[in-house]
């Protein structure tokens, strides 16, 4: 979830781009179905990323995805068909007039579900100002909290660490020469996160 979505909480166009817009676990399944990058993350309209992801639910009975996108569709959308490649423009359909009609956002979504908390996937170097407009917004009574993730913090034989590092030591004000510095400055990260209500940590290994 992006917390400038959640803070400008302007109505979504599309299912595609609710379901398809940053699900990493929808584009892992395309991925295994063989569908083309173009349909994932590429430029094909969500419409078609739509249908194909529909497609490639097929064939994934038994996967926690397929169970999920059925119950999303009926919970949040009143569509209890199921899900194939031959009516997915009939969802698609139905649920984008379903979508316009209600004006669904990214708040309505989050009241509808009685979430209280939520916690966003933020790297460590990243710029937590949207946390801060949230909490200010005494309209909306769910938390929004940063969790830091330092997945990128320690991939360190990957192209670009080093540019990585720059930026790190840029916004923690910290000259990064050794591995003591490179400490201070995560926990001068940490210590900003934590001012911003984080309480958890999000790594993927």
């Amino acid at each position: 979830l992006s917390p400038k979505e959640i803070f400008e909480d302007k109505p979504f166009d599309n299912i595609g781009e609710i379901w398809l817009g940053a699900d990493h676990y929808k584009w892992r399944l395309m991925r295994t179905a063989g569908i083309d990058e173009e349909y994932i993350t590429g430029d094909k309209t969500y419409k078609e990323k739509f249908i194909k992801y529909c497609s490639a639910l097929e064939f994934a009975a038994g996967n926690p995805l397929y169970y999920w996108s059925h119950m999303e569709l009926s919970m949040f959308f009143g569509i209890d068909d199921n899900i194939t490649s031959q009516n997915a423009e009939d969802i698609w359909n139905k649920a984008n007039k379903y979508i316009a009609n209600t004006e669904m956002s990214p708040r309505k979504l989050i009241e509808r579900s009685n979430v209280e908390v939520v916690c966003t996937t933020d790297d460590i170097i990243d710029d937590l100002s949207w946390h801060e407009k949230i909490a200010e917004d005494i309209t909306f009574s769910t938390r929004v909290l940063p969790s830091f993730r330092t997945d990128n913090l320690l991939l360190i034989r990957r192209d670009g660490y080093t540019d990585y590092l720059k930026k790190l030591s840029d916004v923690s004000k910290v000259e990064i020469k050794d591995f003591e510095s490179l400490k201070t400055a995560v926990s001068n990260r940490l210590d900003y996160f934590c001012l911003n209500g984080c309480r958890c940590t999000d790594l993927g290994i």
